[in-house]
């Protein structure tokens, strides 16, 4: 079975000042790439690679995308007098893939998320008393509680998209989203996509191999 072969990897600054590495008659090229390491709060789609690829027939472009995926999340509570104190973070990142402007399957999927919840209900530190037996007359200070989670993992995923006979642009999308959520305390959150790379093959699909949703 001929087959075509694209690859495209990035790491390090926004550019993408990639060069291709082809041989002449070669069904197989090779581009390499550099894209700016992404660290964000908020970031609508947005496309960090991209890769061309012929196809000789209709067939279908099996893609996989596999980048590094961080998570920053950070929740402080402060509680006294026995009231509680909730503060919430949420950070993620969703991939797609899209093939001359159309959405390859299985569409949007997430690379990483975390949601982040830490809750207390505490006394307080004692300050003062005027009277030691009566603990209404004590003032308190706010007693503090926090967790910092930062973590970076690497994960991939297939894509696929049935094209016609000619060229194709392959587009990879990321979008970064975080949810903050506090009372008495703070609550801080981001995302990070750092090194990547996709590769592009044309396949057979199987006969009525369809999605199956649950």
């Amino acid at each position: 079975m001929k087959s075509g072969l694209a690859l495209l990897a990035f790491a390090g600054t926004f550019a993408l000042a990639s060069t291709p590495f082809a041989v002449a008659g070669a069904k197989n090229a090779i581009r390499v790439g550099e894209v700016q390491v992404l660290k964000s709060s908020e970031m609508a789609w947005r496309t960090i690679m991209a890769a061309p690829i012929g196809t000789s027939m209709n067939k279908t472009l099996q893609m996989n995308v596999s980048l590094e995926c961080g998570l920053y999340t950070n929740t402080v509570v402060k509680s006294q007098n026995m009231v509680t104190d909730t503060s919430s973070a949420f950070a993620g990142v969703m991939v797609r893939v899209l093939v001359d402007g159309k959405e390859a399957q299985p569409g949007q999927v997430v690379f990483c998320n975390r949601m982040q919840q830490l809750t207390a209900q505490l006394q307080g530190a004692l300050l003062s008393c005027t009277d030691m037996l009566n603990m209404s007359t004590c003032l308190t200070s706010p007693e503090m509680i926090g967790l910092l989670q930062e973590t970076m993992t690497a994960n991939s995923f297939n894509f696929a998209l049935t094209m016609p006979t000619g060229k194709h642009n392959v587009e990879v999308q990321a979008k970064i989203h975080t949810d903050l959520s506090f009372q008495n305390g703070t609550a801080a959150a981001n995302a990070t996509i750092g090194k990547g790379a996709i590769t592009i093959e044309e396949v057979n699909l199987i006969p009525d191999g369809n999605i199956i949703s649950f």
